[in-house]
């Protein structure tokens, strides 16, 4: 632990700090993202966060004692237990699986988001869109089958997953969400540390697809399906 403490207040090495990852967050799914990642001012940020969070965690069991009450467990919900549905269980599965996509994707828009800081873009912008797609679709499906688990917790009743909406609708989601992602990437906290005539060539390539997603937007309106 004194190497965590030392690490947080020193100039927090990139390189050290990923060996400290690996050895107080072995668990951590932030550990090879920042890696593929490499240095740069996100996995900075994610990487010092990280650290300073299992630091007090650490500091608050030494504070506790060795010989604290062990904590209680929690007991299990209904669709947690040996004897829950076989439907059940296969839906809680189901969103285990689906959550787990969800990061990748999401990581996956992340890596990309930098590679364009770095000039050096990842994907395609077709790619992007439909990565982007693809995690909104995971997500709606992670939503539903939450609600079943949800419901049957509660009152122990399986009720039919809610129906899928429209590609089309996914689709226009999807785009808002990509927007507003991309909005956050030039605001003025992400831009301070980017010199100049970066920060105006990063800006610009960040507005135009921008007004390329208001133009898809614009042509898809009148075919948004709802449910």
């Amino acid at each position: 632990m004194k190497d965590l403490k030392a690490w947080l207040s020193s100039e927090r090495s990139f390189n050290e700090g990923i060996d400290l990852m690996r050895k107080y967050c072995q668990s951590s799914i932030w550990i090879n993202i920042i890696f593929q990642i490499g240095e740069t001012d996100y996995s900075r940020g994610v990487l010092i966060r990280e650290l300073q969070t299992v630091s007090d965690e650490l500091s608050e069991k030494v504070k506790k004692g060795k010989h604290s009450e062990l904590k209680v467990a929690k007991p299990l919900r209904a669709s947690e237990q040996s004897n829950a549905p076989d439907i059940i269980k296969e839906k809680r599965q189901r969103r285990v699986r689906c959550y787990s996509e969800m990061n990748r994707l999401h990581f996956q828009l992340v890596l990309h988001a930098e590679s364009i800081m770095n000039n050096k873009p990842s994907m395609s912008d077709d790619e992007a869109k439909e990565t982007a797609l693809e995690l909104q679709r995971r997500l709606l499906e992670h939503d539903k089958l939450w609600d079943v688990i949800n419901q049957y917790d509660a009152d122990r009743t399986i009720i039919e997953e809610p129906e899928t909406i429209a590609i089309q609708a996914k689709s226009r989601e999807s785009l808002v969400a990509l927007k507003y992602n991309l909005r956050t990437y030039i605001a003025p906290s992400k831009l301070k540390d980017k010199p100049e005539p970066d920060r105006t060539n990063y800006v610009a390539k960040i507005k135009a697809q921008i007004r390329d997603i208001d133009n898809q937007l614009s042509e898809i309106e009148d075919e948004f399906i709802p449910i």
